[in-house]
């Protein structure tokens, strides 16, 4: 018989991917969560996965945290991947609004979010960081996240933080990007410079498989040791 694992995704754009909400079992989007599915399911066929693609395009921590008791808890998930931030940045970029949208208040509610996940008993999770490509040496004048790169590194900074406080892993989206940047024009690993192309969702694919796959596997060496 298989093991039944359950694993939610939840977040902002880069999670949704243009997914029917109606069905957030079934539906995963065209970006790296439908990839991640996938190679899961042909890495550990033994294991009966149930995914869950709770991401909604413009989301914030607020948003995440007002809705993870229906979206998250409800499932009763083994692992949470959650990826938000981003918008939080530009929304802070572009209004100026420190008392909401402002790193203080970010990382206040990403604590309370963390505090809740594991008083609603979730199991293990994973927080990608926030990213954009743009550098603030550059003219991104053009595009409509222009102000983010000033702001974004202390974002980044607040959840690396919050991961290690709460002992959550933290992977930074941002160095795989950069990485990416010295080799191809960011507008090829994201037009916009924060939704990925199908090549950038490859890349963050390839990194969250792989940990969660060492994840999945350690968890279950710990069973049998058991």
């Amino acid at each position: 018989m298989k093991k039944k694992l359950t694993i939610v995704f939840m977040g902002d754009s880069c999670i949704d991917a243009g997914r029917d909400r109606t069905r957030p079992t079934e539906s995963f989007g065209n970006g790296y969560v439908a990839m991640v599915t996938a190679m899961l399911r042909q890495r550990l066929p033994r294991i009966d996965f149930t995914f869950v693609n709770s991401g909604i395009s413009g989301d914030t921590s607020a948003g995440c945290l007002d809705r993870w008791d229906a979206d998250v808890a409800a499932y009763q998930p083994d692992l949470v991947v959650l990826a938000v931030g981003s918008n939080d940045a530009y929304l802070f970029s572009e209004n100026n609004s420190p008392d909401f949208y402002g790193v203080k208040a970010y990382r206040a509610r990403m604590e309370q979010m963390f505090t809740h996940a594991f008083a609603k008993g979730a199991g293990r999770m994973l927080l990608l960081g926030p990213h954009h490509l743009g550098r603030v040496d550059e003219d991104l004048s053009a595009l409509i996240t222009k102000n983010m790169p000033a702001v974004l590194p202390v974002y980044r900074r607040a959840s690396r933080a919050v991961a290690r406080k709460f002992g959550v892993l933290f992977l930074d989206q941002q160095v795989w990007f950069e990485k990416e940047r010295e080799l191809l024009a960011p507008t090829l690993i994201a037009p916009d410079y924060v939704h990925p192309t199908t090549y950038g969702n490859a890349i963050v694919a390839q990194h969250l498989a792989d940990e969660l796959e060492k994840m999945i596997r350690e968890k279950q060496k710990r069973r049998k040791i058991k």
